[in-house]
């Protein structure tokens, strides 16, 4: 089990019980990037990617890998994720990259951080940000709240797709669903004078049962 702290570095938990703790190291190359850690995930092949204040690296079982050609300096990763393909993706202040299969990145300005991402239809990706619901298409970046005006403004905290083809997103105001071949998504708000509802209408995070 791998956790990410905030300027603790990142810590391993074996199967024996043992905990390593790893940091940044100025003369090690395969050392962590920094000990901020703020997002972590695991690839299709088993490879965990970590983003942190200075950038992102994954593990190849020995150290770290750094991920070069990101612009900012320090190039700070506030989130990442794997997409449907097994890629991953990076989210910083105000952009969303994705690998280009040539050592580079399509870089897609959106002015939001984004959370979370998922490829739900084909040439349309949908970005999950703290400034509402995005779509991403051949024609750029457009805010779609898509049926719901709550999304055109809510900050999202993650996105995911169930096994039916749902569309989850979560944030500050709830949850919300766009189940598979509707055009509408439904909410779960909080709970009101006898109605049952969330505790809370902040959500930070979810997972699949199962």
């Amino acid at each position: 089990m791998w956790v990410g702290t905030f300027q603790d570095g990142l810590f391993r938990r074996d199967r024996d019980g043992s905990v390593r703790q790893f940091l940044p190291d100025p003369d090690d190359d395969a050392a962590l990037p920094s000990d901020v850690v703020l997002a972590l995930d695991v690839d299709p092949e088993g490879r965990l990617w970590v983003a942190t204040s200075r950038g992102v690296a994954w593990w190849d079982g020995r150290g770290f890998t750094p991920v070069a050609g990101m612009e900012d300096d320090p190039p700070l990763v506030v989130s990442l994720g794997i997409d449907d393909a097994g890629r991953p993706w990076f989210g910083q202040r105000d952009r969303v990259l994705r690998p280009d299969g040539n050592a580079g990145f399509q870089r897609h300005v959106v002015d939001a951080v984004v959370h979370g991402l998922v490829d739900i239809d084909p040439g349309l990706t949908w970005l999950a940000t703290g400034s509402g619901l995005l779509a991403l298409g051949a024609d750029g970046v457009r805010r779609d709240a898509y049926g719901h005006p709550a999304l055109a403004r809510a900050s999202l905290q993650q996105a995911l797709v169930d096994r039916e083809g749902s569309l989850w997103l979560v944030g500050m105001g709830g949850v919300w669903q766009l189940a598979s071949g509707w055009q509408r998504f439904a909410s779960f708000a909080p709970a009101e004078a006898g109605v049952d509802g969330l505790s809370n209408e902040l959500v930070r995070g979810m997972a699949p049962d199962g």
